[in-house]
């Protein structure tokens, strides 16, 4: 009897240890949710892409097939999506006042760079280079960056504002140059375009003067700055090996960790959270690549926010039914806003907020 006993004790003992083991593992592959998920509508049932996402929640993005008839929208929970006219695929920048700044084609059939600001619609920036100009950032002040370029292959970037207007960047380079980020203190993030056999070269284009960012790694890419002058980069460490980069406002830098290749979106907010998308293969997707789909091979797509706190966290993981979720843009409430394919084909804007309670706030 008491060998019984002793038997069923073992067996009640295993059975608990097995529960616990099991209830571990199901939240580390089930985790809380993170984030409230939302598929938005699409434009005239065509495919729709979001690009920008201010802190009150709107969404700015594109409707349409490239070089056909492509929208601008507007989406906000009040009032819905908007037609807000036609453009080009190119970035496109909503700010906290709900300005959006992007690129349409001119009377003369060229990109041209314009602000449509609510109540007032659009307007263009100023006169282009000879072969047209791209509005690429805008701070919620209203300043907006972007290049205009020329015949002669030559690319200059502008600052613009609506009390000076349209005015030229220089880099302590020249003035052949790509702006890409603008905080709201004004601080520019260019890139000085080499000539010949000289290589690119990033600077911070302050409102006091230049700053070079030659403080990088060699090979590294800086793209985006948030308000307290912290910069989000991935570094091109030779071959596949790719790190991404987190600078903060003194120019110290440290590698977060390694990626795959990327998408040209990596955005960092206020918070200091980085947000950004990976191409990857598993081995199962070599062989679907070989033997299903070898006529038309697709990449995985992952996407992740880091953290300061919580490190890297898997995006995927809170959408149920979608794929291919890019990531492209990310607010200083830790929103963020992609695209992504739903179960039936449909290419849809998905916006991920956070839930305060998940996150201690």
């Amino acid at each position: 009897m008491r060998h019984l006993k002793r038997r069923y004790l073992l067996g009640a003992i295993a059975l608990a240890a097995g529960l616990v083991v099991g209830l571990i593992v199901w939240r580390l592959c089930c985790p809380p949710p993170l984030y409230r998920v939302t598929i938005l509508p699409s434009l005239g049932g065509q495919p729709t892409f979001a690009r920008s996402l201010n802190d009150r929640g709107q969404v700015a993005g594109m409707a349409g097939m490239p070089w056909e008839d492509n929208r601008l929208f507007l989406w906000d929970r009040e009032k819905g999506i908007r037609d807000l006219g036609p453009m080009v695929p190119s970035p496109i920048v909503i700010n906290n006042a709900g300005q959006i700044s992007s690129t349409m084609l001119s009377d003369a059939n060229q990109a041209e760079a314009f602000l449509w600001e609510p109540g007032k619609g659009r307007m263009r920036l100023g006169p282009p280079g000879d072969k047209g100009s791209d509005a690429t950032a805008m701070n919620n002040r209203g300043q907006i960056v972007g290049y205009s370029y020329d015949s002669a292959g030559h690319v200059r970037s502008f600052r613009w504002a609506e009390a000076a207007g349209m005015t030229q960047l220089h880099t302590p380079d020249g003035p052949n140059c790509a702006a890409l980020s603008i905080n709201d203190a004004g601080q520019i993030l260019v890139k000085s375009i080499g000539q010949g056999l000289s290589s690119d070269r990033w600077f911070l284009l302050d409102p006091n003067g230049s700053v070079s960012l030659d403080v990088f790694p060699r090979g590294a890419r800086p793209y985006s700055i948030n308000n307290a002058s912290c910069i989000a980069a991935v570094e091109h460490a030779g071959g596949p090996r790719l790190y991404l980069l987190f600078a903060d406002r003194s120019r110290t830098w440290k590698r977060l960790f390694r990626i795959e290749a990327h998408s040209p979106v990596t955005r960092v907010n206020d918070r200091n959270q980085i947000a950004y998308t990976e191409y990857t293969q598993s081995g199962w997707d070599d062989l679907e690549d070989r033997f299903v789909r070898s006529r038309f091979p697709l990449d995985r797509t992952v996407s992740y926010l880091w953290d300061p706190v919580r490190g890297r966290i898997p995006l995927d993981r809170y959408l149920r039914g979608l794929r291919r979720f890019m990531v492209e843009d990310l607010n200083n409430e830790g929103s963020i806003i992609g695209t992504a394919e739903t179960k039936d084909g449909q290419t849809r804007p998905v916006l991920l907020e956070p839930i305060p309670g998940r996150w201690g706030r």
